[in-house]
Order: structure tokens, then C-alpha cells, then sequence
């Protein structure tokens, strides 16, 4: 398999180059821990906000990155993120993280969304693989227990998006402007789901277990509609649907997360269970690519059902994903071709190959874009190092069955 051996040299060295870029460019030195935004051009920002999302992302992508090669530099870049999140996101008070800090690290928003505590867990638990510290997978476990007591929907399953500082109802539960105010999400539901997978595997809880596959069968059974096999974004309390408009990265991720939850479950029947549902959800992403991958994946479905054709940078890093997954389940080659299209796509239209990371839209859109950043509360390293990372190690698995 000489092509899959060629993909993985590609996607490695990649990989290399994105964490190079965010080793020179994003490093505060003044005020600590990480820059909030840097431009296009690699102009920073140095007086942009810093976020929970972003920070909590740089903690688990150092983490992964020096799991995966370990390669120690990494683990500085990890303790870094650490530092700086117990010193400045950390609610010693209350617990939890707060949302977003100023640019030298004083508290701006002290919201708790549900989205940002997952993705603290989900950052720590992966840390905790580097050094076995177990003062991170206290704060884990704190975190963790903070979002069960406070975030779950008792009477209708499921967690609500957000609380206060103190972990009381408010009333806009909003993740960011572009989305609805609804008390359930998918992205939520989504990455908690996420969060909890890799914290069950540094725990063996039995409460985390079940709380996990509470998860899936709501990711399966509620959020998705077992009619069409797609995603629903947006809830009210009692799981009743409010928005018909479908995010195709969401769908792709969803598949190949859902399938590495039951995995790590460890329970067979389960698995084989929800098997056909992850090959249909992944077959299905088929309809959002165009020309098998050559030109990239869509970002959604709008309500009134045409495709809105942006190509985003965090999309196709999920595609590669999601379809070596399909391969890997069925031994099917059209979605290794998915996969070398989606690849080459990116490097020449998403990937900067002079200065490095990755655009936040495919410069092959038909309108100029709005200019976005290339580091920003919303864009760090996790999506592109975490798909470089998985489909290696996927192919490396397809490989030694050979």
C-alpha cells in the first residue's frame, strides 16, 4: 500500500510544520501563556482577549503531540498551557474555568459554558497521560463532577449549555453569537461526549462509564434522527427540534467520535450494535463533498435545504478523519480516494505553505471572504495536529493488517 504509505509521509510532516508554527508565532512572553489572535498576514494581536477554548485546545494538542512522538519539547509547550490555565482560567472560588481573560490574564467573562468545562477535562485528561500528575486528574475529576451536579438535565437527560459564575441559570446560554439560544445543543452534547471518553480512559470510573454511554445513546437515539441519519444542531429542554440546518463537519466528526467512545466502553455488544449506524452517518458525508473530495467538503445544509459551499479549515481535518475511519470498517478503497482528495485539497487551498498553519476558509470560495485569523478564540491547533495525528496512526494500523 504504497499510496497510504506516501499519505502518512505527507500528512507527518504536516504535522510538524503546524506545531513549528504555533512553537515560533504564539508564545507571550510579556504576559504569559499564549497569544489570543494572530492575523493572516502573522501579525499578532498582543492586546486580544485570551480564551478558555483556545487555551484548553493548546493544553490537549501538546499533550497529544508529545503522546504520540515523545518528542519532550512538546511537553514544555503542554505545561505551559497548564500554567496558565490554573493561574488564570481556574475559578478557585467557585471551580470550573471561566471563558475568557483579558490579554494579560485578568478575568472578563466568568460564564460556565458546558462546552469549555468539556473541553478542560478533555485537555487535562490527556495531560495527565504525559506526567501522571495527580493533581490534574483531580481537577479533572472536580470539573467533571461540577458539570453533573449542576449541568444535568434530570427529568429529560442530557446537559444544558450553560450556567453563571457560580453555577446558577441564566438565561442566554448562547456558545457564541452565530448560535441559537437553546437549553440543549449538539456541539455540546458533541464534545462532552468527547471530553468524557478520554477521561474515562485515565479513570476506569464506573460513573464516568456510564455517563459516557449515556452519551452515545443520546447522540444516537435523540440528537440524531434515526430517519435520515443526520444531526439535529439545536434543542429545547424537552429535546423538541429547533433548526432544520445540518453542519456537515459535524456529521463526519460525530461518526468517527461516537465509534472511538464505544471503543473505549470496551463493551462488544454495543459496539456492534451502533456499528451500521456509524457506516451509514459516514456514507452519508459522502453527499457533502464535491467530486469524491477534490474539491473539498461543504460547511452546511441551510434551512431551506441548499448547501452553503464554504470549505472550512476545521471541516476537512474532520473528513480525514471520519472517511480513513470508513476504510477502516469496510475495506473500502473510495474512501481512501476521499481521503488523498480531501488532502490535496487542503494543501492547496486551506494550507499556508509559506508561513505556515492553516486559512479559515479554502481560498477557492467563489466571493471574497471576510478576513479571518488564523489564531483566535475559535481557531487553534487542536482540529488539523488531531487529524494529522489520527489518520497516522490509522494507517499505520491498516498497514501492519496487511
Amino acid at each position: 500500500m504504497e499510496r497510504l504509505k506516501k499519505l502518512k509521509e505527507d500528512i507527518n510532516q504536516e504535522l510538524l510544520n503546524i506545531c513549528k508554527f504555533w512553537i515560533e508565532n504564539s508564545i507571550d512572553k510579556e504576559n504569559g501563556g499564549f497569544y489570543g489572535e494572530i492575523y493572516n498576514n502573522n501579525i499578532v494581536n498582543k492586546t486580544a482577549d485570551k480564551g478558555i477554548i483556545l487555551n484548553t485546545r493548546l493544553l490537549w494538542s501538546f499533550s497529544r503531540m508529545y503522546n504520540f512522538s515523545k518528542d519532550k519539547q512538546y511537553l514544555i509547550y503542554a505545561d505551559r498551557a497548564y500554567e496558565y490555565l490554573i493561574e488564570n482560567f481556574l475559578d478557585k472560588k467557585n471551580g470550573g474555568f471561566f471563558w475568557l481573560v483579558d490579554n494579560k490574564g485578568n478575568k472578563k467573562n466568568a460564564r460556565k459554558q458546558v462546552y469549555a468545562q468539556a473541553f478542560a477535562i478533555y485537555a487535562l485528561s490527556e495531560y495527565y497521560k504525559t506526567n501522571k500528575n495527580k493533581e490534574v486528574v483531580t481537577l479533572a475529576k472536580d470539573t467533571f463532577a461540577l458539570i453533573e451536579k449542576y449541568c444535568v438535565d434530570k427529568n429529560n437527560k442530557g446537559y444544558f449549555e450553560a450556567v453563571s459564575e457560580k453555577w446558577e441559570e441564566i438565561e442566554d446560554v448562547r456558545l457564541s453569537a452565530v448560535d441559537m439560544n437553546e437549553k440543549k445543543s449538539n456541539n455540546t452534547h458533541l464534545h462532552v461526549m468527547e471530553a468524557y471518553t478520554t477521561f474515562y480512559e485515565i479513570t476506569k470510573d464506573n460513573f464516568v462509564k456510564e455517563r459516557l454511554s449515556d452519551l452515545v445513546e443520546i447522540m444516537l437515539n435523540k440528537i440524531m434522527n434515526r430517519e435520515t441519519y443526520n444531526f439535529t444542531l439545536f434543542f429545547d429542554e424537552k429535546w423538541n427540534k429547533k433548526s432544520n440546518i445540518i453542519s456537515c463537519g459535524h456529521e463526519i466528526e460525530a461518526a468517527w467520535l461516537i465509534y472511538h467512545a464505544l471503543e473505549i466502553i470496551g463493551d462488544k455488544g454495543l459496539l456492534e450494535k451502533y456499528k451500521k449506524d456509524i457506516l451509514i452517518i459516514i456514507e452519508n458525508s459522502k453527499k457533502y463533498i464535491s467530486e469524491n473530495g477534490k474539491k473539498g467538503m461543504y460547511n452546511e445544509i441551510l434551512e431551506n435545504g441548499e448547501f452553503d459551499k464554504d470549505k472550512i479549515w476545521w471541516v476537512q481535518a474532520e473528513a480525514c478523519i471520519g472517511f480513513t475511519l470508513g476504510y477502516q470498517l469496510t475495506n473500502d478503497k473510495n474512501y481512501i480516494e476521499i481521503v488523498e482528495n480531501i488532502w490535496e485539497f487542503t494543501k492547496e487551498y486551506i494550507i499556508d505553505q509559506e508561513s505556515g498553519e492553516w486559512f479559515w476558509y479554502g481560498n477557492d470560495c467563489d466571493t471574497e471572504k471576510e478576513i479571518k485569523e488564523k489564531v483566535c478564540e475559535w481557531k487553534s491547533m487542536y482540529h488539523n495536529s488531531r487529524a494529522c495525528i489520527e489518520v497516522i496512526e490509522r494507517i499505520n494500523k491498516i498497514l501492519d493488517k496487511k
